[in-house]
């Protein structure tokens, strides 16, 4: 039985294979001791699968001695992730000031203006400019 968290955590790639022979060559990665799974076909020529990260330089191999051309179009699990994180880190060291106690420290002050004495118009709500008499 396969274990998806043991995937995650290790990193999983998904295959392209178009060629003739696509079956010979998933045969002969499990020949290899490739884990292979989620096989699809999606044309006589074409399909797609999943094998570990681990697994991609024995799968090298294997394709080369077949008549099938392979590109990777996904990659998933934890090294992509930590990948990813890394590269976006400016951003979250630029935030990283204004996070405290769990919370984003921003604090907005709303006042309402007909609270201040004012009337209802909105007339007298206007910033008052005093002259100075010096």
């Amino acid at each position: 039985m396969k274990n998806e968290w043991v995937d995650t955590l290790a990193g999983s790639v998904r295959v392209k294979a178009r060629g003739k022979g696509i079956e010979r060559l998933i045969n002969a990665c499990v020949r290899q001791g490739i884990a292979v799974w989620n096989v699809k076909k999606h044309s006589a020529d074409t399909a797609t699968f999943f094998i570990k990260l681990s697994d991609v330089k024995r799968l090298r191999h294997v394709a080369r001695q077949s008549e099938c051309k392979l590109s990777f179009v996904g990659r998933t699990g934890l090294p992509f992730f930590w990948r990813r994180a890394w590269r976006n880190s400016g951003f979250w060291l630029r935030l990283a000031p204004f996070y405290r106690d769990g919370v984003f420290a921003f604090e907005y002050r709303l006042e309402d203006r007909n609270q201040r004495g004012g009337s209802r118009d909105g007339a007298s709500n206007r910033p008052r400019v005093e002259a100075d008499g010096s």
